[in-house]
C-alpha cells in the first residue's frame, strides 16, 4: 500500500443526550464543504445507530495524503475543537482505518 491508495476512517461517536441537534449542524458544516470543495478527494457520510446518540462517521479518502490534508485543515480542526469545548462527546471516538479489498 502506498498513500496513493485510497483509505477510509470509520468513526463511531456518542454523543450526550440532548447535544445531537448540535453535533449534526457541526457535522454539516464538514459535509457542506466536502461538496463544496472536495469532491473526488473526500467522501464523508454520517450515519445514526439505533442506539441513542450514537452516531457513525465514514470518511472515504482519495489517498493517504488527502486524509491527512483534510484532517488537519483549519475547518476540521475547528469543528473538532467546538465538539471537545462544548462537551458534545460522552467518549473519546472509536476511530478505525480501513482500506478497500481490490479483486
Amino acid at each position: 500500500m502506498s498513500d496513493n491508495d485510497p483509505i477510509t476512517l470509520v468513526a463511531t461517536i456518542n454523543i450526550k443526550e440532548g447535544k445531537e441537534e448540535r453535533a449534526e449542524e457541526l457535522w454539516k458544516v464538514l459535509h457542506d464543504d466536502v461538496l463544496a470543495n472536495e469532491v473526488g478527494r473526500v467522501t464523508f457520510k454520517l450515519h445514526r445507530s439505533d442506539k441513542p446518540g450514537t452516531y457513525i462517521g465514514i470518511y472515504e479518502f482519495a489517498s493517504e495524503t488527502v486524509s491527512k490534508e483534510w484532517l488537519g485543515s483549519p475547518l476540521h480542526m475547528e469543528v473538532g475543537k467546538k465538539v471537545s469545548d462544548e462537551g458534545l462527546a460522552s467518549t473519546e471516538p472509536d476511530i478505525r482505518w480501513v482500506r478497500p479489498v481490490k479483486f
